[in-house]
């Protein structure tokens, strides 16, 4: 599973190499543009932790949550909390 500390690292190389974060899927993107996109497979909690890293760093992304997973249920009213908090720091 992916956690929050590889992902510091993908950041950091992304940072070090001049490269733009963007979550604008439907502008013309360039060749210097990254689009952060996130499939929560596993853990709707270490996709918050993320999202709240992102959003201290001011780091755009988008997150696809499974509607059908045999690791969480999307629509327990604890994951809906999540879900919508991970919305609320903007993504």
């Amino acid at each position: 599973m992916f956690g929050l500390k590889n992902y510091k690292k993908i950041i950091k190389i992304i940072n070090s190499n001049n490269l733009t974060i963007t979550k604008n899927w439907n502008k013309k993107n360039y060749k210097n543009n990254v689009l952060l996109r996130h499939d929560v497979d596993f853990s709707i909690e270490l996709a918050l932790l993320i999202a709240e890293f992102e959003f201290k760093h001011k780091i755009q992304s988008t997150y696809f949550f499974m509607c059908s997973s045999n690791m969480y249920n999307l629509f327990s009213k604890e994951n809906i909390k999540k879900v919508k908090t991970i919305k609320n720091l903007g993504h």
